[in-house]
């Protein structure tokens, strides 16, 4: 598999009654992507063996992706014992995409049904983060568009498997597989994702990024390039935090901590 694993938000397009399994199936296809042609090959036999249903299921499945032009059998072979071997083609992947690390779907503690339902409940988030509103269960699973007598206990499953977070309003998705950026040896990124785990650990729904904020994270990253010298300059600054927090926030707080620090300046006696 590939160092990680992008999944557009074109999933929510699945239908089938069996979405969240039809969703993570893609995803272990998806998966098979071994360099930037777009192109991936497994057995429907082994697709079957990682999702964990029979042969006929995986086609079953492939067939409804083709449908709603998120693969394209571009090839169809035969292998060993007269299995299908198929070979996909992706289209072309825009901005409306999340990111996933191979370890989420290898998680032998999640089912297929929970990987599948995180997978759909990411592609609402609001964009570059692991939140969405949470108005009630009946409103998401409305905007889900699945039956909410199979949501209702999907979620609380995934709640007690801390997979995700409600907080006031807000659902978190707090699988650390489910990325927020791709390039993580970049010390922005890194500042972020600690941000937003330290909100999380505080009971306080992350800050999103826009132009503005961006600018204010490009700030904080400047001041603390050091993940371990950030993490300790938010537990030191903030002991508390509000209901609702910004990037700019956090940058004012962090900037009169390092003001605060700053030795006086000797006076110069002429």
């Amino acid at each position: 598999m590939s160092n990680f694993i992008q999944i557009p938000n074109k999933i929510q397009d699945i239908t089938s009654n069996a979405k969240t399994k039809e969703i993570y199936a893609y995803g272990l296809i998806r998966g098979q992507i071994k360099d930037n042609s777009y192109t991936a090959s497994i057995t429907e036999k082994d697709l079957a063996k990682l999702g964990g249903w029979c042969e006929k299921t995986s086609w079953n499945y492939v067939q409804d992706l083709e449908k709603v032009g998120l693969i394209h059998i571009i090839e169809k072979k035969k292998g060993k014992g007269d299995h299908r071997y198929n070979v996909y083609k992706f289209p072309k992947l825009d901005k409306d995409y999340s990111i996933y690390s191979p370890d989420f779907f290898s998680d032998s503690n999640l089912t297929p049904d929970h990987k599948g339902l995180l997978m759909l409940l990411k592609s609402h988030c609001i964009p570059g983060t692991r939140h969405m509103p949470y108005p009630s269960a009946e409103a998401i699973s409305k905007k889900l568009k699945m039956d909410s007598d199979v949501f209702r206990p999907l979620m609380r499953e995934l709640e007690s498997l801390h997979q995700v977070k409600k907080i006031d309003k807000t659902l978190v998705l707090t699988n650390p597989n489910i990325l927020l950026a791709t390039d993580m040896s970049d010390y922005r990124n890194w500042s972020y994702e600690i941000i937003y785990r330290f909100c999380l650990l505080k009971g306080v729904v992350p800050p999103t990024k826009n132009d503005t904020e961006s600018k204010n994270l490009g700030l904080i990253a400047a001041d603390f390039p050091d993940p371990r010298l950030l993490l300790t300059a938010l537990v030191k600054r903030f002991r508390t935090l509000p209901k609702q927090v910004t990037l700019s926030y956090f940058a004012q707080g962090l900037r009169n901590m390092h003001a605060k620090a700053e030795p006086p300046k000797p006076l110069i006696i002429l």
